[in-house]
């Protein structure tokens, strides 16, 4: 039989527990207690059936549910030509925003971005235009003025190439119900 302090640093070292997890082994007796994910009850379970020279376990570990991730907000872009307002191909994408907002009320980010080309003044209008542009084609589906909050952000705070910056990002952002 192997010492218990041996076993219990070998122990430890296969089962990774977390450090709210506190082991301790005598007479080839393991106890473990603390909190600890559920997922990790099943994979020390698994191992600790085939390891050689454990008696038995006692198991005081209060299994606890990790947090749910936060959900990811869905995001669509529409692309512009330099000094387009409107893109009559972007209808697809407010198309999926409104059917999404639909089936999950919530905010829905419209961020207007425009390229380096032109002036401050000019590229602020055209962000400013492309921004109510998308807020009409949203109300047109559905989404409420209300639901809507809108930004405009010139090529001086963005880096990349010019066809990408052209664009509009819509993003639907899921409120809180009580």
């Amino acid at each position: 039989a192997l010492d218990d302090q041996l076993q219990l640093q070998r122990l430890r070292l296969a089962l990774r527990a977390p450090p709210s997890v506190t082991l301790d082994l005598q007479a080839g007796l393991l106890q473990m207690s603390g909190e600890a994910a559920a997922g990790w009850r099943d994979a020390a379970s698994s191992l600790l059936r085939a390891w050689p020279g454990l008696q038995g376990v006692v198991d005081e570990i209060r299994y606890i549910e990790p947090a749910p991730l936060p959900p990811v907000s869905p995001r669509w872009e529409v692309h512009f030509d330099p000094g387009q307002t409107a893109n009559p191909a972007g209808s697809v994408a407010f198309d999926a925003v409104a059917a999404a907002w639909q089936r999950s009320p919530g905010r829905v980010m419209v961020r207007a971005q425009t390229d380096a080309t032109g002036t401050v003044a000019q590229n602020a209008s055209l962000g400013e235009q492309r921004a109510q542009w998308a807020v009409a084609e949203l109300i047109r589906r559905g989404v409420p003025l209300s639901a809507i909050v809108t930004s405009s952000v010139q090529a001086t705070e963005l880096a990349g190439e010019d066809a990408k910056l052209r664009r509009v990002v819509l993003q639907l952002e899921a409120t809180t119900r009580e």
